[in-house]
């Protein structure tokens, strides 16, 4: 038995208040491919006894125990080469024992995710400073623009917590540049444009939880 199916055992057999052979002996067999209802007609000596419904929480007890150990592996592999980690997160990361806690505790070490939204920020960024490449600007000094200029754009919506149309009338001026550069963007249906990619990205992503969701039930 590895120790990762020692750990499992003896996780499910503190949780369930069973014997740990007997739960060492029940998972094998699971394992090994056995049915819930033929263990417990059929092997009750080798589970010890239990029934259905024990087997049953027993098996889905295990799976939730794996899944929770192989994630704390990957995140004590992940933190292992970083500075900033010290040991003492890393003996809390080592023995907590639930999920939510384990998730709570990665959390400030965690890569930054790549969402629909996030992708369509980053290719906003890009072509805001395309554009400024085109104007003749060195790329470093465009790039650093246009970051600026979505940063700047969302400190305003977060300071006031006002509309970010609201946030637009007060820098166009009548005969302006910014509204003529706003006109080619409704022109270009950008705001459109957007919308409709997020939602897809919501729709597919619903599309494959609801999948994954169907596929764990069989």
């Amino acid at each position: 038995m590895s120790s990762l199916d020692s750990v499992v055992v003896s996780r499910v057999a503190e949780q369930l208040k069973l014997d740990v052979g007997i739960v060492a002996r029940a998972l094998k067999l699971l394992r090994d491919g056995l049915p819930v209802s033929y263990l417990s007609r059929y092997r009750r000596d080798g589970v010890g006894g239990l029934d259905e419904s024990t087997l049953r929480e027993m098996r889905t007890a295990a799976e939730r125990v794996l899944e929770m150990e192989q994630r704390r592996e990957f995140i004590l592999r992940a933190v292992g080469e970083r500075k900033d980690v010290s040991d003492k997160m890393r003996r809390r990361i080592e023995r907590c024992r639930s999920r939510l806690e384990l998730e709570y505790l990665y959390e400030p070490f965690r890569p930054p995710r790549k969402t629909p939204g996030s992708i369509a920020r980053a290719r906003g960024l890009e072509s805001l400073a395309e554009a400024g490449v085109k104007l003749g600007l060195p790329r470093e000094t465009a790039t650093l623009l246009a970051a600026q200029t979505a940063k700047g754009a969302a400190e305003q919506v977060l300071a006031t917590g006002a509309h970010p149309a609201l946030l637009k009338d007060e820098v166009t001026t009548p005969a302006g540049c910014t509204i003529d550069g706003l006109l080619e963007l409704e022109e270009g249906k950008l705001r459109v444009t957007l919308i409709k990619a997020v939602v897809k990205a919501a729709e597919r992503a619903k599309e494959l939880f609801t999948d994954s969701a169907k596929s764990d039930q069989k």
